[in-house]
């Protein structure tokens, strides 16, 4: 049965995927759920770098309403409360630009079953600019939770977004229903450190705030910062802090001395460090023949260090994670836009 989806770019990356960042297990979970998804679509592995499993989530970035209509013909069946709207361009969902769709590899049967269904997934929206906060709480939610928020969540949501400064905005809202919880997450962009820690001592405590003091530290220098908060009835206690460059590691050295950061305080190892840097790169026909999938002709496969993610929880160690991108560019552009990461974070 020939390869198709997604999965036609697993032998071109596999190679720079080492056993210390994707292990066996989060192979076979690759390799039968990939096939599911667009080819088109930007793919995110989304590595977990404190664990020993070597376990690998993945999300999909749709930026079309045609890729979903594709993936819903591939999966009739597939759970995902925005999905089917965005995908006919449903009023409702015109302030959204794309939308990812993560897949955790602990929610996927290892077992090989037939016929293979994909589970339900954790769905993000990407906004379209700055979004009027009653337009978010009383349209785009109730498509995202179509069971209705509950009241006390729905003002929770109004209030964080009517708190957030002129020079940030919700760049990105999940819903986390897939992970067996009636929670969304906000991902506020165009905060600084002290701008987060401003922001969490306002809507939830001192104590939240000095919860990032750490994150704060080990993420020093770096260009670009997302927030992440979970909230329900009230905002949950993990709050997770993202961290990127507007340039590549080759040329940007502030990458390697934040993983050395990591490193140092327990939260990746060597390898790992060392994997995620070499992730970076350019593929072409004509330089990986033998791994570039039959019929897509020209463009370029670009490698991208997203970004670097801390989530937090009061009185326990951080978890690292690093998210690497991957997309297939039809057009050959300039050199340098490989430098440029288009993805959200994504992942969660």
């Amino acid at each position: 049965m020939p390869t198709t989806g997604w999965a036609v770019w697993l032998p071109l990356v596999r190679p720079h995927l080492p056993p210390h960042l994707v292990g066996p297990s989060s192979w076979r979970f690759l390799e039968r759920s990939t096939p599911f998804l667009p080819a088109e679509g930007t793919g995110v592995f989304e590595l977990h770098l404190r664990s020993d499993r070597a376990a690998v989530d993945f999300s999909i970035g749709l930026t079309d309403p045609a890729q979903a209509r594709d993936l819903l013909e591939r999966q009739p069946g597939l759970d995902g409360p925005i999905l089917f709207p965005w995908s006919r361009e449903a009023p409702e969902t015109r302030g959204v630009s794309a939308l990812w769709l993560e897949f955790d590899q602990g929610r996927f049967p290892e077992t090989p079953t037939a016929p293979l269904e994909l589970p339900p997934p954790v769905v993000c929206a990407k906004l379209a600019g700055r979004q009027d906060p009653a337009w978010l709480t009383d349209v785009l939610l109730p498509v995202l939770e179509p069971r209705g928020l509950d009241p006390a969540q729905r003002d929770t949501v109004r209030r964080c977004l009517e708190a957030l400064p002129t020079e940030a905005r919700c760049l990105y809202v999940f819903h986390l229903g897939a992970r067996g919880t009636r929670a969304l997450r906000l991902e506020i962009s165009g905060l600084s450190a002290e701008g987060m820690s401003r922001f969490l001592e306002r809507m939830v405590s001192p104590r939240a705030a000095r919860q990032i003091e750490p994150a704060a530290r080990l993420f020093s220098g770096g260009e670009r910062f997302h927030l992440s908060i979970d909230l329900d009835r009230e905002i949950s206690p993990r709050i997770g802090i993202e961290h990127s460059f507007l340039r590549q590691p080759r040329r940007e050295p502030g990458w390697a001395t934040t993983l050395r950061r990591l490193e140092a305080a327990g939260l990746c190892n060597a390898e790992q460090r060392r994997a995620v840097l070499a992730w970076c790169g350019v593929d072409t026909f004509w330089k990986s023949p033998e791994v570039w999938p039959p019929g897509v002709i020209g463009g370029q496969a670009i490698r991208c260090l997203s970004h670097l993610k801390l989530v937090t929880w009061p009185d326990r160690a951080p978890e690292a994670k690093a998210y690497l991108l991957f997309r297939h560019l039809r057009r050959r552009r300039d050199s340098r836009d490989s430098e440029r990461p288009t993805a959200r974070s994504r992942g969660s």
